[in-house]
C-alpha cells in the first residue's frame, strides 16, 4: 500500500467517522432528536459494526480503524438514543436544580422566621 493510498484511506475514514459528531453534540445540547430518522441511525450503526468486523477479520486489528469506527458508532449511538428517549437539555437540568435549591433555602428561612415569631 502506497503512502497516498494510506493518506486517502485515513482522510476518508476520518471524515466519515466524524461526520455525525457535530449533530450528536447539537442533539445532546438540545436534549431531543433533531430530525434524524431512526432507520438511518439503525442502518449506519449496523453497517459500522459489520464493516469494522469485516475489516478486522480480513486485515487484522488496526488502531486507526478502531478509533474511527468507535467514534462513528458512539456518535450515531447518541443520535439513536435521543431518537428513542427524550432527555432534558443539560442547561435546563442545571437551572432547575438551582431553582429548587433556592426555593428550599427560602422555605427554610421562612420556617426559621416563623418559628422565631411564634416564640414572642
Amino acid at each position: 500500500m502506497s503512502f497516498l493510498q494510506t493518506v486517502l484511506g485515513l482522510a476518508g475514514g476520518s471524515l466519515f467517522a466524524y461526520a455525525a459528531v457535530p449533530q450528536a453534540l447539537r442533539t445532546i445540547r438540545a436534549g431531543r432528536h433533531l430530525g434524524v430518522p431512526l432507520d438511518l441511525v439503525a442502518a449506519i450503526l449496523g453497517g459500522t459494526m459489520v464493516m469494522y468486523t469485516y475489516l478486522t477479520w480480513t486485515r487484522g486489528f488496526d488502531w486507526v480503524l478502531a478509533v474511527n469506527y468507535s467514534v462513528e458508532a458512539a456518535s450515531w449511538g447518541v443520535l439513536g438514543f435521543y431518537r428513542l428517549f427524550r432527555r432534558q437539555p443539560v442547561l435546563e437540568v442545571i437551572s432547575e436544580a438551582f431553582r429548587k435549591s433556592a426555593e428550599s433555602s427560602k422555605n427554610l428561612i421562612r420556617a426559621i422566621d416563623e418559628a422565631g415569631r411564634s416564640r414572642t
